[in-house]
């Protein structure tokens, strides 16, 4: 409390949600915002939400109560209005990967479909017919019709991994669809 009024209110503190701090993709975001907070003299505050949706909600009610100047996500809830009140109060946010939904607000995401298309394009022009797909649960929403215009007679397999532990901690279950 009285590192709250020396500081007039600021904590120094940057907060960051992503799915598995143990993935590549989330520890390399995580280093780029700590590669930006360092320098200005914050620090950053890093959980992992697992795709659950009430561990969420519930690590975000923890770093406002514990006063993040912003806060940095990767949504795993469907809708996100639940911080309607925090971006009111003057909350900086911003989503990664995933656009918000049920509020306006900043994002940054990667056009995963363009990223695919352009990937099985350059394998097509090379003469690869038989081309596979490896992904998490997300891949979903970005496949839906598009294998089959990869190869109409023989449609991509997808590879999805269902579950992740690392490799030192347990297996994938993996289903081939």
């Amino acid at each position: 409390a009285s590192n709250l009024r020396r500081s007039h209110g600021r904590t120094g503190t940057i907060g960051a949600l992503v799915q598995d701090l143990s993935n590549s993709y989330s520890s390399g975001v995580l280093r780029g915002i700590e590669d930006a907070v360092r320098p200005r003299g914050l620090a950053l505050l890093a959980a992992s939400l697992d795709e659950d949706a009430e561990r969420e909600v519930a690590i975000v009610r923890d770093l406002v109560q514990r006063r993040v100047e912003a806060l940095i996500l990767v949504p795993s809830t469907e809708r996100q209005d639940y911080l309607a009140s925090e971006l009111r109060a003057g909350l900086p946010m911003i989503f990664v990967d995933r656009p918000p939904t049920g509020i306006d607000c900043d994002y940054v995401v990667v056009d995963n479909v363009l990223g695919g298309r352009m990937a099985a394009d350059h394998l097509l022009d090379r003469g690869h017919h038989r081309i596979a797909v490896i992904g998490d649960l997300i891949l979903d929403r970005y496949l839906v019709g598009d294998t089959e215009r990869l190869s109409p007679e023989a449609p991509v397999p997808v590879v999805t991994v269902r579950e992740h532990r690392s490799a030192l901690g347990g297996a994938a279950n993996v289903a081939l669809s």
